[in-house]
């Protein structure tokens, strides 16, 4: 009779979970790399491990051999995100206002010379003066003929304030159109807080959750 071989079976050996954290002291005991040198784990340890106070009363730290920091990683801007507020971004407060400002102020200076001046033939009222600026800010141009100097100087300040608002709109337009903003929403910590647009996360058991826990100044309270 032949034997029959058995066949053993091979015991997978379970691989030993590591602390995957950096070490930070909960309920008294140690995580992470802190653990595993306070235990005996590990002699020497050398990793990106910040120096806080808390984990010096655990461990000895050598001089520093690299310095390290912390960056802020967001999504990249691209040309297409604002598309369809390329047309309306181009003005700015101060455009808006600067504006307004002119379809209201131009009108009554216009009705004002065409009145008071002694060699102007023609009078404007007020209402067909502000036709008038509307019409050329809309490149319509105007029917009214106006004889005097200070008449045309009005009228004259009128058509250019109207090139000058193109112009602005036009070269910002094409400008945002063929170079997409390199220019980041958030230059620090602080922008991303107070914008209340970004959620911030960060690695558990770093040294920056620990500032966030023990600071006592907003917005990081």
């Amino acid at each position: 009779k032949k034997k029959k071989k058995k066949k053993k079976k091979k015991k997978k050996k379970k691989k030993k979970k590591g602390d995957p954290h950096w070490g930070t002291l909960r309920d008294g005991h140690w995580t992470g790399i802190v653990k595993e040198i306070v235990t005996g784990a590990a002699d020497v340890v050398v990793a990106p491990l910040d120096l806080t106070a808390e984990r010096e009363t655990a461990v000895d730290f050598t001089m520093g051999l690299r310095n390290t920091g912390f960056r802020l990683v967001i999504k990249r801007r691209e040309l297409m995100d604002s598309t369809w507020t390329t047309f309306t971004q181009e003005f700015t407060k101060e455009a808006w206002g600067g504006t307004l400002a002119f379809i209201l102020l131009a009108p009554p200076f216009l009705t004002f010379v065409s009145y008071y001046s002694p060699s102007e033939k023609e009078k404007i009222p007020l209402k067909d003066a502000y036709f008038v600026t509307v019409g050329a800010l809309a490149y319509q141009g105007a029917s009214v003929d106006m004889t005097s100097v200070s008449g045309r100087i009005v009228f004259l300040v009128i058509f250019l304030g109207t090139l000058l608002t193109y112009c602005h709109y036009t070269s910002a337009l094409v400008a945002s159109l063929t170079v997409a903003s390199t220019a980041q929403p958030v230059d620090n910590l602080m922008d991303v807080v107070k914008s209340g647009f970004y959620d911030l996360g960060f690695m558990a058991e770093i040294s920056i959750e620990n500032e966030f826990r023990m600071a006592t100044s907003p917005p990081f309270e």
